[in-house]
């Protein structure tokens, strides 16, 4: 009876008293897992982090590729312009990626050819020389 009056008296007016009971299990928990140099709002944000990493975590992944995936989303959703949708910033991305290891395929192309064509007409001269 204790504890019914007291969560009846912490009972939002907008909650069930069941709503009520779910909201101060929880604060307890998070009040239990609060580290000592937390804040209980960045104890609450820590835990609704790590309950979206985990629900979020592919069962072939570690929690660490999770993490790594779920940041390289974020900075997709942060790179992504205004009128875009998160798949149509996903292709530019990639796109994005493409061009630049082309880019770097072909300037190592063109270096390879120009020290090629050096080394031809260094051997031309060399070999061939000038009648005087």
């Amino acid at each position: 009876l204790t504890n019914n009056r007291c969560r009846t008296a912490q009972a939002r007016s907008n909650e069930t008293l069941d709503q009520t009971e779910e909201r101060l299990t929880n604060d307890r928990c998070r009040t239990a897992q609060a580290r000592s140099n937390e804040t209980l709002e960045q104890t609450e944000e820590r835990l609704t982090n790590n309950r979206c990493r985990t629900a979020q975590a592919r069962s072939n992944e570690t929690l660490d590729q999770t993490e790594e995936r779920l940041t390289n989303d974020r900075c997709r959703t942060a790179q992504a312009r205004s009128n875009e949708t998160l798949e149509q910033t996903e292709e530019r991305l990639t796109n994005n990626r493409c061009r630049t290891a082309q880019a770097r395929k072909k300037r190592k192309k063109r270096n390879n050819f120009e020290i090629r064509t050096k080394e031809f007409c260094l051997f031309s001269i060399s070999n061939f020389p000038a009648k005087i």
